[in-house]
């Protein structure tokens, strides 16, 4: 269940950090490009956001 809130958060934080104008299909081919360190950075931060 953790996992499934974890995953719905991070969608919603990509669209807020992307002005909610870019399509999910664009987010999901630009995600491929960036960093597993940025990744991994941003999951720590969204886990802070849910406690």
């Amino acid at each position: 269940m953790n996992k499934l809130k974890l995953t719905s958060l991070t969608k919603k934080e990509l669209f807020n950090i992307n002005g909610g104008n870019v399509k999910f299909v664009s987010t999901s081919t630009n995600l491929s490009y960036y960093p597993t360190k940025w990744g991994k950075n941003l999951g720590k931060w969204i886990s802070s956001k849910v406690k």
